[in-house]
């Protein structure tokens, strides 16, 4: 819970809190890990309840996107790389966090398959 806590932005105690809430709803599980640590994982409800919500924000960022025209999209890719770096100096918590967790810092729910297409790296981390 500290690790994940510190991922997102709680204090241990409060990522405990959420995830109870979310084990109390049937979307998580905790299972044993190495050692004393405990892994959080998506139950079968919690994996369907993220796939409705990426074809959500699918729905409605396409329409969005499909308005530009190529060029506009390589525009808008740069200015959001630039802009999600100007966000991680704006927290002030980017130096504090270890390396593999920067992503974490913004993303919530990630789509692996429309992130790391082709190989690439995550976008965010």
């Amino acid at each position: 819970m500290t690790s994940l806590g510190r991922y997102i932005g709680l204090s241990q105690p409060a990522a405990s809190r959420m995830v109870d809430g979310l084990v109390l709803r049937g979307l998580v599980e905790r299972r044993a890990g190495a050692g004393r640590a405990v892994a959080v994982h998506l139950t079968a409800q919690g994996e369907r309840t993220a796939a409705r919500l990426l074809e959500h924000r699918r729905e409605v960022l396409r329409p969005l996107v499909d308005a530009l025209d190529p060029q506009e999209r390589v525009a808008l890719e740069a200015l959001l790389e630039k802009l999600l770096h100007a966000v991680y100096g704006e927290s002030g918590r980017a130096e504090s966090l270890p390396d593999d967790a920067l992503g974490a810092l913004l993303c919530r729910l990630c789509d692996r398959a429309a992130c790391v297409r082709g190989g690439a790296a995550c976008p965010v981390t």
